[in-house]
């Protein structure tokens, strides 16, 4: 456990004082300096600030108000825990709760879902699976907590020369520039390294036309959560982030290779052995971002890269969103037309299935050579998404096995419920994938 954690104050809320107590020595023999125990909800609300009480045990610990995270059992004289963690949230809604209950059913869960918490753990306690819950929680605080005392710098850094004329051997922090490596709507991706190393890396940073733009500072910032959260071969990782004469920036690995909208535009469809490595790894790492509870919203062969031995990684994560976060704004299309899902199109919402669709696009363009729908008009694009069924891959290629028709048309399925779930193990339901030739 990083030292950081072990200095993190815990509130153990529970009516029961010998089941309080044995949390709380739980806690402190897993290496927690700070833990504090309550029993009511009241006197939970009083001591984070967030409504008076009177509780006796309060009155002895009034110092301690600086809490990171609450334990919190459902069923408590008074305010119940689904009141409690509801009336927390309105106040702090980054202060993670973590509800203890003893009562089953699926009533229970939702309740706990919509109170707005964010790990529900059922009694008996498994202690291994709630300090599994408690480290990933106060983790994640963590990182938001370093970001948004950088974004707060913001307001007071002096603006000088934009990013987007750094030359070679200027400076982002302690990262000095070799070259650029992408220039794109919001951002500049540079090459750098660090002082004294020989390890270069890449550098994304906001450029200065969109400074000025709360949600581009708003979506940045997800963006660097999202990825923080996220551990996967097939993603490229996070290393350091901070702010660099007022632009916020990320620090991340650089893959020696190509992306596979390079590979597609200058060779055509790719070679079987590649396309059935792009087919398995890209279902791999969806699969793990969506058991992540994110959704990518920008599955494209720009974004998935080829690494020179053969490694597939998938890349940009400035418009994924949380799944269960209930104030996303779904009213906009987001994405890239040519791989947008058609329940975005016509505003049905999203969840995991737009990837898998988009995934899907992907799997044509590489089999093809071609998009499914080759217009130029945006609008004439977006309605053959919602209204047309694309030729099968093995109509445009004859070579290709029906086996991965079958594929791509599961995954471009215009309902989303009929589209597979997980991909990885529906792909591989075509085993003989793998033997087939072209």
């Amino acid at each position: 456990m990083l030292e950081s954690m072990k200095e993190s104050k815990i509130l153990v809320v529970d009516d029961e004082p010998f089941t309080r107590q044995l949390m709380c020595v739980f806690l402190q023999r897993q290496g927690f300096r700070n833990v504090v125990g309550v029993d009511s909800g009241e006197a939970a609300l009083s001591l984070l600030g967030m409504e008076h009480g009177d509780s006796d045990e309060l009155c002895i610990m009034l110092s301690q108000t600086d809490i990171d995270l609450v334990i919190l059992d459902v069923v408590l004289p008074g305010l119940n825990g689904f009141e409690v963690c509801q009336r927390i949230k309105e106040f702090d809604v980054d202060l993670p709760v973590i509800l203890l209950t003893s009562l089953t059913g699926d009533e229970n869960r939702t309740n706990g879902v919509i109170a707005g918490a964010d790990a529900f753990e059922q009694k008996p306690i498994n202690h291994e699976s709630l300090f599994g819950q408690i480290k990933k929680l106060l983790f994640h605080k963590d990182r938001e907590d370093k970001i948004i005392a950088d974004y707060e710098t913001l307001k007071h850094l002096h603006k000088t020369l934009p990013p987007y004329i750094l030359k070679e051997t200027d400076k982002i922090g302690e990262y000095e520039v070799i070259k650029t490596l992408g220039n794109g709507a919001t951002s500049i991706v540079y090459e750098v390294k660090k002082e004294n190393s020989v390890e270069t890396l890449a550098l994304k940073i906001l450029n200065s036309k969109e400074m000025h733009s709360p949600d581009s500072i708003s979506l940045f910032r997800q963006e660097i959560l999202n990825i923080s959260q996220l551990d996967h071969r097939g993603i490229v990782p996070l290393f350091d982030h901070g702010i660099h004469v007022g632009f916020p920036y990320y620090v991340m690995g650089k893959v020696s290779g190509r992306d596979l909208a390079w590979e597609v535009d200058n060779n055509g469809p790719l070679p079987f052995d590649v396309v059935l490595r792009v087919a398995r790894e890209l279902a791999a790492v969806l699969d793990y971002v969506h058991n992540e509870e994110l959704i990518h919203r920008d599955v494209k062969l720009e974004n998935i890269l080829l690494s020179e031995n053969g490694d597939v990684k998938l890349t940009d994560f400035g418009l994924s969103i949380d799944a269960n976060n209930e104030h996303n704004d779904l009213s906009m299309i987001v994405g890239t037309p040519l791989y947008l899902a058609p329940e975005i199109i016509i505003g049905r919402g999203e969840s995991a299935k737009i990837d898998t669709y988009s995934y899907g696009i992907v799997l044509y363009l590489i089999l093809t050579g071609q998009a499914p729908f080759e217009e130029t008009d945006v609008n004439a694009l977006l309605h053959h998404h919602c209204n047309t069924i694309p030729q099968r891959v093995e109509t445009v290629r004859p070579e290709i096995p029906p086996a991965w028709g079958d594929l791509v048309e599961a995954c471009l399925h215009k309902n989303p419920k009929k589209r597979p779930g997980k991909l990885l193990e529906f792909t591989k339901e075509f085993r003989f994938l793998q033997y087939a030739e072209y």
